[in-house]
Parts: C-alpha cells; structure tokens; sequence
C-alpha cells in the first residue's frame, strides 16, 4: 500500500497551500457497507515533517466510516518521503472517534461516505502523479 505508484483514482478532498497541506483519496479504493466504508487518503505536507531519524513529505492511510454513527478510525498508516519511500507503516486498532461538523475529519468522511470531494484538478490514475501535481501547486510551479 505504501508505494507511491498507488494506482487508483486520487482526487483531491480539501487543502490548498496556504492551509500547509493537501488531502486525497483514492476513489477507486472506496468500499464497505455503511457502519464500515473504507478508503485509502493522502495528507500531502507543504512543508516536510522533519523527525531525528527521518523527514515525511506525505501519509497514506487507511480510513474506516461509520457513515450513520459519523465515526472515524484509522486502520493502517504509513509515512513516506518524497521519493515513496516507506519510512515507517503500521497497523491501527483504534476504536472509531466522532466526527465533529466542520473539520476535516468532516470532508473525509464525506468523501467516503458521500463521494463528496473537489471537481478540479481532474483525477490522476496514481498516488505518484497526485503528490506531484499537488506539491507543484503547493510551491507555485
């Protein structure tokens, strides 16, 4: 799952450069009843996350919805640097958390439960071509 050439359908949820980061998802990776829809999401950094042993330029994540309760839970997260390599990934087991109104949690589980995301930039077929574009947008090239 970590490899930035994650094929799929990435759109872009929500984010703009000024706000430091971008998310996607992986329209293509939606599935799941109701109480348990999942989907892949990206966090795409302006700026790196600069650690002693590593710097994360995005995440991958495995997002669980329980559209009617409007709860979240992580599954799976990985860390990467600009290169796609896998800097650290793990499983999850939380439990699901509420989703408050107006946060991202909010436009993620819209765009899982709901298919709800921005029309523009049109989908890209892979995580790779989604990280570029969007972290071109994000420095103004």
């Amino acid at each position: 799952m970590a490899t930035p050439a994650l094929a799929g359908e990435w759109r872009k949820v929500t984010g703009n450069a000024s706000a430091g980061f971008v998310i996607g998802i992986d329209a293509a990776s939606i599935s799941g009843p109701d109480n348990a829809r999942t989907a892949n999401i990206t966090f795409i950094y302006k700026e790196a996350k600069v650690y002693p042993t590593a710097t994360v330029e995005y995440t991958v994540e495995r997002r669980e919805i329980d559209c009617g309760r409007k709860t979240t839970a992580l599954r799976h997260l990985t860390l990467n640097s600009a290169s796609g390599g896998v800097i650290e990934e793990a499983d999850m087991t939380n439990p699901g958390t509420p989703i408050a109104t107006n946060t991202i949690a909010e436009n993620i589980a819209n765009a899982i439960c709901k298919r709800q995301w921005q029309s523009s930039p049109a989908a890209l077929g892979n995580l790779a071509d989604f990280f570029r574009a969007q972290r071109a947008a994000q420095l103004g090239k």
